[in-house]
């Protein structure tokens, strides 16, 4: 016996509702484990790590690893540096730099750092990463032959710079990079993991990429890089979106080498450089070694923008830096003398 037609049109529209709910319950659970991975993801991309396990979890990746010169010991990530250096386009051959996804808008990180540097050019610590070109590094260690201390080092499409705070002889170190509205960086440091002091504070205006931030160490680049291979220990790596809250004295921007022109040149160049608060203002020229090559101007100077013009008179070809000295610290850029 056939059901009547209104039975029919009933049982076909129960139906198309019965698959029309099991379609939203398909489509709300599909996108709802989206969400989880992508959650994770997210959260793997920006966590902290203690290095108590003894194994990196999968935030974690290496640029140029090189496994024998990486260990853990029971409590700390010991990275040993190597001959290797993140300078111009040169130079671009640091190993084991450690690093995880950094996500967009405001955040910190911070290490707490064991290391002796004794040789020139031994540096280790923060990295803020886009590629070869474009970084900044947070780092202690020695520059040349007469800086041992703290160091703000960043490049923006090759053009590196570094601003440095002299005399910091303490094995261990606290170091943090904020970054602010994906453009205000500050670096500072500290002894005791309490109060934090200034290093450099820098707008910059990186390429529109993915950013990575994490560790490294490194012996410097070139024939200028110590043989000596010595441990840095990290004793952890922390992140947290309060960059904001660093609660650190509002600090004047920094005197600084603006830039030289032509660089590289082959006889003459014009150095370029600010001064932000008046005091005895130290430009020099020193080589590879730290050693000063051309004393340009030492002066009285007030906040302003001034030019200086360096001649080689018999250097030989090779990288040499403009040295500016202010009571603000010490700020370095390289020059390249062509012949």
């Amino acid at each position: 016996m056939k059901n009547p037609p209104h039975l029919v049109a009933l049982n076909s529209i129960r139906q198309l509702f019965h698959f029309v709910s099991y379609m939203e319950v398909t489509v709300i659970f599909r996108a709802i484990v989206f969400l989880v991975i992508f959650f994770n993801c997210f959260i793997a991309a920006a966590q902290s790590d203690e290095f108590n396990s003894r194994k990196l979890g999968n935030q974690w990746s290496w640029i140029r690893e090189n496994p024998v010169n990486w260990l853990f010991t029971s409590t700390e990530l010991e990275i040993r540096t190597e001959a290797g250096a993140l300078e111009g386009t040169s130079y671009n051959n640091v190993k084991n730099i450690l690093l995880q996804d950094a996500p967009a808008g405001t955040f910190r990180f911070e290490t707490k750092l064991l290391f002796y540097p004794d040789s020139m050019f031994h540096n280790a610590g923060l990295i803020y990463y886009i590629d070869d070109d474009n970084y900044i590094r947070v780092s202690r260690g020695m520059y040349g032959t007469s800086t041992n201390g703290v160091w703000m080092e960043f490049e923006v499409n090759a053009s590196p710079i570094m601003t440095t705070v002299n005399d910091i002889t303490a094995p261990v170190v606290y170091l943090r990079l904020s970054r602010t509205n994906d453009t205000v960086f500050a670096a500072t440091y500290s002894l005791d993991g309490v109060t934090w002091r200034l290093i450099g504070q820098e707008t910059l205006h990186f390429p529109k990429r993915m950013a990575r931030i994490g560790l490294q160490a490194a012996n410097g680049y070139g024939i200028l890089a110590t043989p000596k291979s010595i441990p840095a220990r990290f004793d952890y790596f922390r992140f947290a979106v309060t960059g904001v809250e660093d609660h650190l004295a509002p600090q004047p921007s920094t005197s600084r080498i603006i830039g030289n022109y032509p660089n590289p040149f082959t006889a003459t160049t014009t150095i370029l450089y600010s001064v932000k608060r008046s005091g005895i203002a130290t430009l020099e020229i020193v080589d590879g070694y730290g050693r000063v090559v051309r004393a340009l101007t030492k002066d009285f100077k007030t906040p302003g923008t001034y030019t200086r013009t360096f001649t080689d008179t018999g250097l030989p070809t090779g990288t040499y830096f403009a040295r500016l000295k202010t009571t603000d610290g010490i700020t370095v850029r390289p020059l390249l003398l062509l012949k």
